[in-house]
């Protein structure tokens, strides 16, 4: 055991130890069992063998079966060769038995109780801690569960407000194509006739104009600055202000008409005031049927 201690502080092997301190409470229990002179004789000194296997499950617990086994049949020899122990042994007085039978009966029951003891205080520690781990893994959970609740009433709402966004663009749509030429209005001036419109989103900054007044095919094709929403304000004002320069104000010369267009986007728009410098290009086609001339 010394030496085992020796070892243990020089290189810190605790298993070359506990290998001593087993090894020395099997065999020196024993040894003292045949040196009393027996199982009677040594107050059942045996007893404290047990604590040979419950150690090396404590500290080898890969070796308590073998352990287990080698006290076992230690043991069992001790018992079959009892008889002739007597005959090497010290014969102890009634009340050395006494004592022995008294120390080798509460000391291995103590030493039980005790391990006992530490392993259910153990478990109730482990358990404790895993009851603290369940009740912050519950706590997690209810946030958790009402992190989702919120995200779930967020997602509603946003679900909501794009629905009515898309009904509000959809309608949008239908506006914007109001403004848009017939078809029947357009067969009706030019019976070979295309129109190629593929705007990037629902409603765009994008949109043909066509009108005949006078015996002129006014034909337009405008992009407007801006997409999707705004673009389509822009596309509302530009079809207006052409509306009221042929229509009402009657002016039938293409670059008087871009002229007028001019003036009055900046006048809507405000752009002498502010800072604003939206617009559009176009292309604008005159088709003087009689004259069978074109002005652009």
């Amino acid at each position: 055991v010394g030496v085992a201690i020796v070892l243990f502080v020089r290189y810190k092997k605790f298993q070359i130890l506990s290998w001593s301190y087993l090894w020395c409470i099997l065999s020196i229990t024993l040894a003292l069992q045949v040196s009393l002179g027996g199982l009677v004789s040594s107050g059942t000194v045996m007893f404290w063998t047990v604590m040979a296997p419950v150690g090396a499950l404590i500290f080898q617990r890969k070796y308590a079966d073998g352990w287990l086994l080698f006290y076992l049949i230690a043991v069992v020899g001790c018992i079959l060769l009892d008889d002739s122990f007597a005959q090497w042994s010290v014969v102890p007085t009634n009340f050395t038995k006494k004592l022995f039978f008294a120390m080798n009966i509460l000391g291995p029951s103590m030493a039980m109780f005790f391990g006992m003891r530490y392993f259910v205080d153990a478990f109730y520690r482990e358990n404790t801690i895993i009851q603290k781990f369940n009740e912050e893994i519950q706590q997690i959970n209810e946030e958790l569960q009402s992190t989702l609740h919120t995200v779930n009433e967020q997602k509603n709402e946003i679900e909501h407000k794009n629905l009515a966004i898309e009904d509000s663009i959809t309608y949008a749509q239908r506006i914007q194509q109001n403004i848009l030429p017939l078809e029947e209005h357009i067969s009706q001036h030019l019976p070979e006739y295309f129109v190629f419109f593929q705007p990037r989103d629902v409603v765009s900054g994008d949109f043909y104009y066509f009108e005949e007044r006078q015996d002129k095919l006014f034909l337009a094709v405008i992009d407007c600055t801006g997409h999707g929403v705004p673009g389509a304000f822009m596309t509302m004002i530009a079809s207006e202000i052409l509306n009221e320069i042929i229509q009402n104000k009657g002016i039938m010369e293409v670059n008087l008409i871009l002229n007028e267009l001019h003036k009055r986007v900046r006048i809507a728009l405000k752009q002498k005031e502010t800072q604003n410098r939206d617009g559009m290009d176009l292309v604008l086609l005159a088709i003087d049927k009689k004259a069978k001339e074109v002005h652009f």
